[in-house]
Order: C-alpha cells, then structure tokens, then sequence
C-alpha cells in the first residue's frame, strides 16, 4: 500500500519535498508487451517484430492484466545491439513463458548475434530450461540448466542470474510458486549479455532456428544479479520497475601516510571500525576506537569465511612506510594460510540498515614480492550474497599492476567502497590467482556518507518485539534491539542518516495460546542533539502504521487502536506515564491470530534536515505569498 512521508516538525512539507529520493534500480530492459515493443527501461532497446507476432489478453494469472506476445513459430522480437554501453559480468534476465508443444528447443531470449558466445535460455525436450553462457570470444558454460518437466500451454517465470564466477536458474510456475532451480560455478570470468556485438532476439536462435511456438510475457534484463527473494516477487506478479535492486557502487584508491590523511576521524559515524589480528590493544585513530577482530573472537557485527586453507592470525611485520597511531591498524592482521588457487576469503558487515548511503574502507598495504603475483580479485556484493555488483583485480605486492599498484615497500592505502545496500550485509569476497597466497585483512571501516542523527525509541509489547530500522520497506532491516518485559518500557538509540527517507520496523510476538495478535505501543524522538537536523517526534497509532501477519514487503493494512498506555484491555501496567499521550497500543484486530503468533508493523519517516539558506528564503517568500492572499481576502 502507498504510505505519505511525515515529519512532525510543522511547515517542513516544502523542505521535503527538496529532499531527493532514492536512486533507481538497474533495470536495463523491460518488455511488458501491452500492444507494443517499447522498452519500459530508461535505456530504450525497443524491440522490432520480425514475421508478425501477435499481441493477446492471455497473461500469467500473477499478472492478471495487460496483454503478452505470441509468437507462431516463425515470427520473434529482434532489438537491435546498443552502441553506447554493455552489460556484462554480472547480469539477470528475467521472462515469463509458455510452448504451445513440448518437443524440442524453444528459445525464448538470445544474444548471440552478430557475434555468437553472448547467452541464451530455452524450453528443451520437455525435460529442462537450458541456457549458454559466453563471454563473447567463448563458451563460459554450455550447461546451465534447470531440470523440469514443463507442461504445454502453462505459464513458467524464468530466471537466469549470472556473475563472473557462476550462475543461478530460478524457474517458477502460474502460481508463483518455486518449482525448480539451479546453481553452477565456473572460474573467473566476464560473461557478455549485449553489447556492441551482441543484440538481443526474443522467441528464436537469432543464428536462424530454434522457434518459440507460445507466448512470452513481462521479459526484463538488470545489469546486476536479483536474489530468490526479489525473482520471486517477479513470480508473483510485481513489475520490475517495482523491484529495489543493489546499487554497482564506486571506488576509489587512498594513499595513506600517517594519521592525518587516513581519512580516520571522530567527526564521522561508523557502524563498523574493525581492527583485525591478535595485535593489543586495539588501535585508536583520531579518537576512533576501533573493535578487535581475531579468529577466536569475531565482533557480532562482523564475519570471515574461506572456501580454501586455514583461517589464521598474524603478527604482521612492524616495518611501516605509515607514522601515528595508524601503525596499530596496519600491524597485525587475518588471511587464510595454504590457499589454494582460486581460494576465496569472504567478510561480511553485518547489521546495515538496507537502502542508505555508506562507505566501506579496506585498510591494506603491501607485504613483499613472491614468486608468484599475489592478485585478488576482490568483489563487493551489496545484497550480502554471492553475485558481486562491482569487481577489480588487484596485486598486493606489485607496483606496475593497476588499480592501484602498491607503489612501495609497506605502502598502505584505504580502498574506498562507497554504496548503498539491498539487504543489512556487505559481503566482500577477495579471490587468490594463486596458490599458498591470500589478502591480508588488516582492518575495515563503514561510516554513513550523510550526517546523522540519534533516534530514541521507547517501547514495550504483549509479549515480545524486535525492532528495526530499513530504508527499504520490503526488507527487515538493522536489528536495534529486542525485549520480552511486556509492561516495562524499554529505550533505545541508535544512528540514522538524516533527510534520507526511512522505516521502523517492529516484529511483535504473542504468548503461545493467546486469542488474538501481539500489541505495541511505543515513541520515538529525533533530531534533538544536531544542529544538523531538525526534531521529529511519533508514536505508535493507528493512523499513520500499517501491519500484517506475513512479512515485510507483503501488502499491509491499517491497524486498530487499543487507546493509550494503562488503558483496558491492557490495564494498569508499571511505567504509566512513561508514554507521550500520543502513543498508543496498536494490533492487528480482536480474533485475529497470526501462524506462529508473529506480526510485523510499519512505519514511514525521516529526519529532516536543517534547512540551507536560500531554503530558508524560499520557503518565508511563500509564507509571506501565503499571508499577502489572505490578506486580500
């Protein structure tokens, strides 16, 4: 359901409005087929009919409206191959399908002209979906398939997610449902889906053959991979230009010489400074003081796997080219040891709030020359999966590699990552060229990229709640905290960017056996300790939250309210007054008893920012525009 934004701080709906949204998602493609071709994306790769295809009110029953394509075995949909940009590496193609006839391959979606080893996806034997995956000079893979056995005359929501070092094959029926799926790797590569040699043909092998006898419907192509969660929202019958996806991201290569340029500073908020090794104490730069990270005693807001050696921690060499305390951070630090060619060593920041701004900084400096290049290929995944959205290759210890070539003995550098992520994690996986060599992890850092503010929140439930802050209403967000004392308010604060548009989340739970769903009540303040922001403040009502009892991203209703705090059917309970009078119990309704006795409310706002000068102007100039119209009436 569509929500308003409100900021309770009175003639603030004209700085608002001021505020830009959030960026949208990297949807490269997107073919609705509702009596043309057009490409509903913003990069205009309108499609061609080739031997008349047809347009018709048959669609998936997830969709239920508009119209598809059919197409009768000798007509298709060619576009042409754009001239300005690619997508390759990392990419998704999604397509709602359907034969006519089982037998044989029917290709539904193919870039392998003018030039062959693009991709393509097809119906086969009645048996599987088969795909080819290239990288425009060779096959990656000619293997990539889901085995089912598909049916005549029924729809199939199919998709394929590619990255540099694998694939996933999700393929879900009419209703939506998960019916088959597959996964396979393959060492680092760049696979192609269109380019400047490489168009696109819906419904044929644009090498002539392999006709499509059916229907296709609501085809769309990201430069990025989606993960299960958002296919299956596809499934259901969400457009794609509905789908929040992660953002590429940018980086960039920071010299670092001693304390003052590390970019290091207590002015800025980090949810993360991590100092990783057996190194004591923890370092402290510029009055930051950062959190141990060994292989023993991993922060909870911070993870280290590896697919190959042995986790291990390390001394590391005392000799700098750094001076101040700087050095404590780029001393000591964890790799995994005996790495095999291809290794991969994965760190994960946890507990980010999805949907917001922030920079990731790896803290890294050359160690010595081998043999062999120590090359990673280091991939960032903004969703916390295993498809990146920005990869570079680095050498640790050679200076003529780029980006960016550790140009001396022990030069350190910060390598900058800034984004804004799907889910609450970070992933960034470093990938070994070669054996019995991995990345040194020395520390890592993530500070919000706009100033921030604390939000406190009190609050208590019957029974017991989680709550959550998400930039994305669909996702769950960071985790603030939890409590079970129902009558016993409980406060909590944390760090939210401010005039960067939000969501509270609460996830109520009921006692086992109880007749109806959980209550909450609670307030929230923020903006008071800035002069950046302006204050905010709301409760718990039944005007403005929404809720259901299946999960966020689900369709939600307004809730009932159940009066203030004290009030029956709670009673008198500890703490009264502890409450604003504007807080009150909310629930989802008398008798209704949710499976596994959980709901989930929401609630849309910002803290708003102080506003500029000529703001400031703008908005007296329409107050006094206002106040000279009333006058004259």
């Amino acid at each position: 359901m569509g929500r308003r934004w409100f900021a309770v701080v009175g003639l603030m709906a004209l700085v608002l409005a001021l505020v830009a949204a959030p960026a949208q998602a990297m949807l490269v493609g997107y073919w609705t087929f509702d009596g043309d071709l057009t490409d509903s994306s913003s990069f205009g790769l309108n499609g061609t009919p080739n031997g008349s295809p047809t347009f018709g009110a048959n669609v998936p029953p997830t969709i239920g409206t508009g119209q598809s394509l059919g197409l009768n075995g000798s007509s298709y949909v060619s576009v042409a191959p754009p001239t300005t940009f690619a997508v390759n590496s990392t990419y998704t193609v999604t397509a709602w399908a359907q034969v006519t006839a089982t037998g044989g391959a029917q290709n539904f979606f193919d870039t392998r002209r003018p030039q062959d080893n693009g991709f393509d996806a097809k119906f086969l034997n009645g048996t599987q979906i088969h795909g080819d995956i290239g990288n425009g000079a060779a096959w990656v893979t000619t293997s990539a398939d889901a085995l089912i056995g598909y049916s005549a005359n029924a729809w199939y929501h199919i998709a394929y997610v590619v990255s540099p070092t694998g694939y996933n094959i999700y393929v879900h029926d009419a209703a939506g449902s998960l019916a088959a799926s597959a996964s396979g790797i393959y060492g680092a590569n760049t696979p192609v889906l269109i380019d400047a040699n490489h168009g696109i043909n819906m419904g044929r092998y644009s090498g002539g053959g392999e006709p499509l006898n059916g229907r296709i419907d609501n085809v769309a192509i990201w430069s990025q991979a989606l993960n299960l969660a958002q296919v299956h929202s596809l499934a259901l019958g969400s457009s794609p230009l509905a789908i929040p996806t992660a953002q590429p991201g940018t980086i960039s290569y920071l010299p670092i010489t001693n304390d003052a340029d590390c970019g290091i500073s207590s002015t800025k908020t980090y949810t993360h400074a991590i100092d990783c090794g057996l190194g004591n104490p923890a370092a402290n730069i510029n009055g930051v003081q950062f959190t141990r990270a060994t292989i023993a005693a991993m922060p909870a807001n911070f993870s280290f796997a590896a697919n190959s050696g042995s986790r291990n921690d390390h001394a590391g060499n005392a000799s700098h080219n750094v001076t101040g305390n700087v050095a404590q951070l780029l001393t000591d630090m964890i790799y995994n040891g005996g790495n095999t060619a291809g290794g991969v060593a994965t760190y994960k920041l946890l507990n980010l709030i999805p949907g917001v701004d922030y920079d990731a900084r790896v803290y890294t400096r050359r160690w010595s020359v081998g043999a062999l290049p120590r090359t990673s290929i280091i991939s960032f995944s903004t969703d916390g999966g295993s498809a990146p959205q920005y990869q570079v290759t680095i050498d640790e210890d050679d200076a003529t590699k780029s980006p960016p070539g550790l140009d001396a003995p022990n030069r350190a550098y910060a390598i900058s990552y800034k984004y804004k992520p799907l889910t609450s994690e970070l992933a960034v996986r470093f990938q070994e060229l070669n054996p019995n060599y991995s990345w040194h992890m020395y520390g890592v850092t993530n500070e919000f990229l706009l100033p921030t503010s604390k939000l406190n929140a009190r609050i208590t439930a019957d029974d017991s709640y989680e709550l959550y802050v998400s930039g994305i209403d669909s996702q769950l967000g960071a985790l603030i905290g939890s409590g079970s004392g129902f009558g016993t308010p409980e406060d909590w604060s944390f760090d939210v960017p401010i005039g960067q548009p939000l969501y509270i989340h609460i996830v109520g739970h009921n006692a086992a056996g109880s007749p109806s769903s959980a209550g909450v009540i609670g307030q929230f303040t923020g903006g008071m300790e800035t002069d950046k922001a302006m204050p905010v403040q709301f409760y718990t009502d039944a005007l403005l939250w929404a809720g259901n009892a299946t999960g966020f991203g689900d369709a939600m209703s307004p809730l009932n309210d159940l009066g203030a705090y004290g009030v029956a059917p709670w009673g008198t309970t500890p703490g009264v007054g502890a409450f604003g009078v504007g807080a009150h119990w909310v629930w989802l309704g008398e008798g209704i008893r949710p499976a596994g006795e959980t709901v989930y409310l929401s609630y849309a706002f910002m803290v708003p920012p102080v506003p500029e000068p000529a703001t400031l102007v703008l908005l007296a100039g329409g107050l006094l525009v206002l106040a000279r119209r009333r006058r004259r009436e």
